[in-house]
């Protein structure tokens, strides 16, 4: 029998899925423009998640950095 497809994706396997790294994810799930669902301290993202992250334009994953310092933004 075939296995049943995989529905949630840990953060390496998102991320191999993605051609990102580990950390890039982490910044995604921390900055809101990727959900995912916590099991204990398992962080898993759903296979729909990677599909819609994917087909869309992120081009600042990472915050600005001038000087290579990060360069915060504040809310007006």
């Amino acid at each position: 029998m075939d296995p049943a497809p995989k529905i949630l994706y840990t953060r390496a396997e998102a991320a191999a899925a993605l051609s990102l790294s580990v950390s890039s994810i982490d910044m995604l799930v921390g900055r809101g423009m990727l959900r995912c669902v916590r099991q204990g301290r398992r962080v898993l993202i759903h296979k729909s998640e990677l599909e819609r992250v994917a087909r869309q334009n992120h081009p600042a994953i990472w915050p600005a950095k001038l000087h290579g310092k990060t360069v915060r933004t504040t809310a007006a």
